[in-house]
């Protein structure tokens, strides 16, 4: 749509005025006179946009969404002085640049708008933090993000959360069938439940009722290769909900300070992908004995200073987080308890018992005898992965070979990956692992 029809259709006299406002703060010109019939009138815009039709066009995507009906009346935008637009427009420009840095304060000339602006809660005070010291910002609140971009994830998936996580949607993952038993398939169905449908928001909402903290929290601990991150990308899909997965590389920077303002913006990032999903986004911490770790003693030293602050700051957060936040780790005692009691529910993921590591050797290599996978699901207790492994080596003969490996050699293969094991134990007749709770995962289609 170019810019004359978008304001043509602007059939609401409130959305007229509001249009000439901003035309006429764009054009540097005092049209505020004009009427959307005056000739001249588009005679300036054509004038101003003749050389560039694309910032026409987004010029005209941004007034019809800014100028709705809804937001004029829920926001009040035409009560609004002409520097406090000004100011709004900025915060604006600033969101839609795919950055959510705050905007600093510079000095008594922004007292007055921005205060105009918070207390209407278009805006929000943020603490900037700087390299040496800390300023006082100005961000769009969520809520009002929300009622201009509600469904728009990529203004934050593409651009500042992807900073410091991978944003992952169901669309971009693929469904696996895993293997769970006892009271781990017992626990990963209720959460599985919680997520699905408007039962999170129900659930969220009575949370609130009571005073308690909107986020849930959940930790996935036990063995390496056991599923907890795949079963959090399932989840993903089972729920419809964006998968944020936190980078560590990303997040932990090498300059004083750079630490404190990624988590901090890794966090704002998120309550704006809150605000524009449809759906409460999952945020993963893999492996996050290495950042919630106990705190350390030490507070005189740097790196301890840094861990204590990083944990600080992640604890606030969680605090108001408005989603889910699954953390995974395969050292469950290193957890700091402070994190360890905010959990609503600990999943141990241990290793798979006789028949689900049978049932794993026959989904991977349907070409096993099932006498033999049956004879390999008791002899080696494996991790699902290391099965996974030693079945990319049998494909992988087959390929370059043209005949699938034999018996001797699948079992030379399962002897090898069993010494590089950590937990590596030989079973007979059949003898049931007591640790074994949960299997591993079969690719659907």
């Amino acid at each position: 749509m170019t810019l004359r029809e978008a304001i043509k259709e602007a059939v609401d006299p409130d959305r007229q005025q509001l249009f000439m406002k901003l035309l006429s703060s764009r054009l540097e010109d005092d049209i505020d006179e004009a009427t959307v019939e005056d000739e001249y009138y588009y005679s300036d815009i054509d004038d101003y946009y003749d050389d560039d039709c694309d910032e026409c066009n987004k010029l005209a995507e941004r007034l019809i969404q800014f100028c709705s009906s809804d937001v004029i009346k829920k926001w009040h935008i035409t009560e609004l002085s002409d520097i406090e637009e000004e100011f709004c427009e900025a915060l604006i420009d600033r969101f839609e640049s795919q950055s959510i840095e705050p905007i600093a304060w510079k000095g008594d000339e922004h007292v007055k708008p921005m205060e105009t602006l918070v207390s209407m809660g278009i805006a929000e005070v943020v603490v900037k933090e700087g390299d040496s010291h800390a300023q006082v910002g100005f961000s769009l609140t969520p809520e009002f993000v929300r009622d201009l971009y509600e469904g728009r994830e990529d203004l934050v998936s593409l651009g500042p959360a992807g900073r410091y996580a991978e944003i992952l949607f169901p669309k971009d993952l693929k469904r696996k069938e895993l293997y769970f038993s006892g009271e781990t398939r017992e626990q990963i169905e209720t959460l599985e439940k919680v997520l699905s449908g408007d039962n999170l928001a129900k659930v969220m909402a009575r949370q609130g009722e009571k005073n308690r903290p909107n986020g849930l929290l959940y930790l996935f601990s036990g063995e390496p290769g056991t599923g907890k991150t795949e079963e959090v990308k399932q989840l993903s899909i089972i729920s419809g909900r964006p998968l944020v997965v936190a980078d560590a590389s990303k997040l932990n920077g090498t300059w004083n300070g750079e630490s404190e303002k990624s988590y901090k913006g890794l966090f704002r990032a998120l309550r704006y992908l809150c605000a524009l999903s449809r759906k409460a986004p999952i945020l993963l911490f893999n492996e996050a004995d290495g950042i919630i770790c106990k705190r350390d003693g030490d507070a005189h030293s740097s790196c301890g200073r840094l861990n204590n602050t990083i944990q600080s700051i992640m604890l606030q957060e969680l605090e108001v987080f408005n989603g889910v936040f699954i953390a995974t780790t395969n050292l469950a005692n290193a957890i700091d308890p402070a994190f360890m009691n905010r959990f609503a529910d600990k999943i141990v993921f241990s290793l798979p018992g006789a028949d689900t590591r049978t049932s794993i050797w026959k989904s991977q290599l349907p070409q096993l005898d099932p006498e033999f996978a049956g004879e390999l699901g008791r002899k080696y207790v494996f991790s699902g992965r290391s099965i996974q492994n030693i079945a990319s080596k049998c494909d992988t003969d087959e390929i370059l070979k043209g005949e699938f490996p034999s018996r001797e050699r699948i079992i030379q293969y399962c002897d090898t990956e069993a010494r590089s094991q950590t937990h590596y134990e030989k079973t007979s007749g059949g003898g049931e692992n007591p640790r074994c709770r949960i299997g591993f995962m079969n690719a659907i289609g």
